[in-house]
């Protein structure tokens, strides 16, 4: 008697997957920040406008002054608050478009939840391409040292508020002389009232994905990115996809570092990924060297809100909104 067992079905093996290689091409991001324009040494851009149109976390979007911070402490003993705790940390904002990433951003900050801010951020970083073209995806990515918070606690909407006090008297008078446009122009769409001061390391990742599930490839492209270029982790612990890996198409980067002694930088371009050690750089802070890294969720107040003229509040109150439509990030086919 002859038993027989039953086969069981045979699994079919994966081939094994070569691992992918990609060449990443590193550029720095070059921003125009007018030198006129210098932060106060204890009060940093408290009181400045800033036009959330320009670049995401930047002194690049610092406009000129509104009100005088350093008179407003002055006048109000106990309502500067300069919050001191140090951290470090990552942020990271992934879109599969360009619009995507924009309005990712802007949902961090209270004044531009809801837009596609932030324009410059991209058209800064990638000025010899078409960055808006829907064939590209985006990863922000920030390594922040944060030295703590800068804050005025004033109150709006009247005359005799505690920030209309102090107000420049160059703001007072290009309320009467100039137009809705030209106000925004010289000093923004916000005023900073309460800012962040460290170091920061930005960059954004660009790639064209060679196929449908863009936020996958995405997420290896920057995993790869991160450890070939910067040398460090990005956070993800599962194994990588080589085949989403592979789709990244055209892979770039471009990166600024914000305060720290950009001398202590080591770059590497003997290989065809250039590959940039932070170490030394990251050592080179500290509290007293500590730069402007940005606003706080809550850190901005609309402009019009310092014009107690009803009709020109609303003049400009209206062109600010025109102005943040007209310059959101599209998508270009």
């Amino acid at each position: 008697m002859v038993s027989c067992k039953k086969s069981e079905p045979v699994s079919e093996l994966e081939e094994p997957v070569t691992p992918v290689e990609l060449d990443i091409a590193v550029a720095e991001i070059k921003h125009h920040v007018d030198v006129k324009r210098e932060p106060d040494p204890q009060y940093s851009f408290l009181g400045f406008g800033y036009d959330v149109t320009d670049t995401y976390q930047h002194a690049a979007s610092v406009r000129a002054k509104v009100f005088d911070a350093r008179k407003f402490v002055e006048m109000n003993p106990g309502r500067f608050n300069d919050m001191k705790n140090s951290s470090g940390y990552s942020f990271t904002a992934a879109g599969t478009t360009c619009r995507e990433l924009s309005t990712l951003l802007s949902s961090g900050i209270y004044e531009t939840d809801g837009f596609a801010a932030f324009k410059s951020t991209l058209s800064s970083a990638f000025p010899d391409q078409t960055y808006a073209s829907g064939k590209y995806a985006y990863v922000y990515h920030s390594l922040i040292v944060s030295y703590g918070s800068l804050r005025l606690n004033g109150s709006l909407g009247s005359e005799s508020s505690s920030f209309s006090s102090t107000l420049t008297d160059s703001f007072i008078l290009d309320i009467s002389q100039l137009s809705a446009a030209e106000l925004v122009q010289k000093y923004g769409t916000h005023v900073v009232f309460e800012a962040t001061r460290g170091i920061r390391l930005d960059m954004v990742y660009q790639t064209a994905p060679a196929h449908g599930d863009r936020e996958s490839i995405l997420k290896e492209g920057l995993r790869y990115a991160l450890g070939k270029v910067f040398g460090f982790h990005s956070g993800y612990l599962d194994p990588t996809n080589q085949k989403n890996l592979a789709a990244n198409k055209s892979p770039r980067i471009a990166y600024e570092l914000v305060g720290g002694d950009v001398t202590k930088l080591k770059i590497d371009t003997s290989s065809s990924t250039t590959k940039i050690d932070l170490t030394e750089w990251l050592g080179s802070t500290s509290r007293e060297a500590a730069v402007f890294t940005g606003v706080t969720p809550s850190g901005l107040f609309p402009l019009y809100e310092l014009i107690n003229d009803a009709s020109k509040k609303a003049e400009v109150k209206a062109y600010i909104l025109k102005h943040i439509l007209e310059n959101q990030v599209e998508i270009e086919e």
